[in-house]
């Protein structure tokens, strides 16, 4: 069943970033950030995260592909 959700542009463009990093779908997306969030009780810290994006040359640009501008 497929259902229609409305969010504001900051949280799809976020949204967004993960689905590519993962080479995933919205939905896979989501469910992956749900399953974090379940797995641990509540948000996940970075410590927690370590380790759950694959690996890359860390510079500035990959930083902020992952992280964003917060």
């Amino acid at each position: 069943m497929v259902k229609v959700m409305t969010i504001r542009d900051e949280v799809y463009h976020k949204l967004n970033r993960i689905r590519m990093n993962r080479n995933s779908s919205f939905s896979e997306a989501i469910e992956h950030l749900l399953e974090s969030y379940n797995r641990y009780g509540r948000e996940a810290g970075i410590g927690e995260l370590a380790g759950s994006l694959p690996k890359m040359k860390l510079n500035k640009r990959n930083v902020k592909r992952v992280v964003g501008d917060a």
